[in-house]
């Protein structure tokens, strides 16, 4: 037999031994169901824990996910309907400049904390509303912008000058 023929039949049988593991239908004749790209990023998301030290000695602690490069600061919270009380998208930027977020696909109500290089909450603008596209300052340079849900802030009487604890600013919650 040819060497090209015993090849093409080797390939061949290959195939067919993976046929059974790439049957996009089950047993029953069902589709199974494939997750959507979207899905599988939301799995993959890592958080990590930020704590606003309040003026009274308080700490309020979140899970954050950080956008800490264009593609993730561009993208943040577009595109989702809901987000816990203890939850939260950390910004941060390279310098501290005068920042202006918008909250367009945006489809909750968010508090924006601008933050400080040293983890001071410098401004915070209360209950951006849902896909407004009008640009909101920080009022001051900031390195690095905290939105946690529309309202909270208040809730747990988190006010400017504040201080955010974490990794991202080298600081750590004081004992």
């Amino acid at each position: 037999m040819d060497k090209k023929f015993y090849y093409f039949y080797a390939l061949i049988a290959a195939l067919m031994l993976l046929l059974p593991f790439s049957a996009s239908y089950a047993e029953e004749g069902e589709p199974i169901p494939v997750k959507k790209l979207a899905d599988v990023s939301e799995m993959e998301i890592k958080t990590e824990p930020l704590v606003i030290q309040t003026a009274d000695g308080r700490a309020e602690v979140f899970q954050i996910e950080k956008a800490a490069d264009p593609k993730s600061r561009e993208r943040g919270l577009m595109d989702r309907h809901s987000m816990d009380k203890n939850e939260g998208m950390l910004f941060l930027f390279d310098d501290e400049e005068v920042r202006y977020f918008w909250m367009k696909n945006t489809y909750i109500p968010l508090d924006m904390l601008f933050i400080s290089a040293d983890g001071t909450i410098a401004h915070i603008h209360h209950n951006a509303r849902p896909q407004d596209e009008t640009p909101i300052s920080s009022k001051a340079p900031v390195s690095a912008v905290l939105e946690i849900k529309g309202g909270v802030s208040r809730e747990l009487d988190i006010k400017e000058g504040d201080k955010v604890l974490s990794k991202a600013f080298g600081n750590t919650l004081a004992h």
